[in-house]
């Protein structure tokens, strides 16, 4: 059996809160006051939150995650994530929203953000029946997701970036299908 990419993601009503890369800060690094650890824990005690803002509705696209995902390519432009256009990063975020099958409005809304929670975790799962990634699969993709993928990447001989493209994507399908069958 071939596997194909794009993967078919469903989404959910859940709304997340989509990590802020507009710096080009890695998502372990931000102010925990302003975090969906922040909002877990808050949940958790019984203390007072309301609902996660969405990425757009604050005027945040994450687009170090879209780097991640291997939809938005800085070098390519000879800039770092933060100088990229928004044209660049709404077409980015439209390509992404196509590939996991949610309306290609071009905002990082909420559907966007739990279909890619809800792929990212997959991936999680995928690398970690690979015995390539021990970290919780929660969906965030943080540096320890970004190391199995760089070490994936290595041993399939794929070009080393810690980026999930659509090529390191299919060759993880195929090895979970030879190490798996199906």
């Amino acid at each position: 059996m071939t596997v194909q990419f794009p993967p078919k993601v469903a989404a959910d009503n859940q709304q997340i809160r989509a990590p802020d890369a507009n710096s080009g800060a890695d998502v372990q690094n931000r102010d925990p006051e302003d975090s969906v650890e922040r909002v877990a824990v808050a949940r958790r005690s019984g203390g007072p939150v309301g609902p996660a803002p969405s990425a757009q509705a604050s005027g945040r696209v994450p687009r170090q995650l879209l780097v991640d995902l291997g939809f938005l390519v800085p070098e390519g432009h000879g800039r770092t994530v933060g100088e990229l256009s928004d044209d660049a990063v709404t077409t980015a975020v439209r390509a992404l929203q196509k590939t996991l099958s949610v309306p290609a409005s071009g905002q990082f809304d909420a559907a966007t953000q739990q279909a890619v929670k809800t792929y990212v975790t997959a991936v999680q799962e995928s690398l970690t029946r690979l015995d390539l990634y021990d970290d919780a699969a929660n969906g965030f993709y943080r540096e320890a997701m970004r190391e199995s993928v760089r070490e994936f990447q290595r041993n399939a001989g794929l070009e080393v970036t810690g980026r999930l493209t659509p090529e390191t994507y299919v060759k993880i399908e195929e090895q979970l299908q030879a190490k798996y069958g199906g």
